[in-house]
């Protein structure tokens, strides 16, 4: 799956160091550090976060990372793999071979409908 570019306001899920529970954060700036979020804990209690890495779909945390890190939510992922297979399908239907192939434009032209 492609990497989904980060930008600010939108939702992750964040898994604080310490705190076992997921929480939902805004992106408040993005840098070459990672991200910054800020949200609320399960308690309601504010919490913000610097430098936060942002694991990508297909990405894993090492065993051993023990900070605070954040993830895309299973929307977005799913989002991004429609997109994927959106942009699959175009690329296969401008194809060379694909030249009047009508079925191949067809799919290409469905394809850019879907985004």
């Amino acid at each position: 799956m492609s990497k989904i570019e980060p930008s600010v306001g939108r939702i992750v899920h964040v898994h604080l160091s310490g705190n076992p529970n997921t929480l939902a954060g805004i992106v408040c700036a993005v840098h070459e550090r990672g991200i910054n979020v800020a949200g609320f804990d399960q308690n309601g209690v504010p919490y913000r976060a610097s430098a936060v890495r942002l694991v990508q779909p297909g990405e894993t945390i090492p065993a051993n990372f023990s900070g605070t890190w954040a993830e895309w939510m299973p929307y977005q992922k799913g989002q991004a793999a429609k997109l994927d297979e959106a942009m699959a399908k175009l690329d296969a239907a401008s194809t060379p071979g694909n030249v009047g192939d009508p079925v191949a434009a067809n799919a290409g032209a469905d394809a850019a409908a879907a985004v």
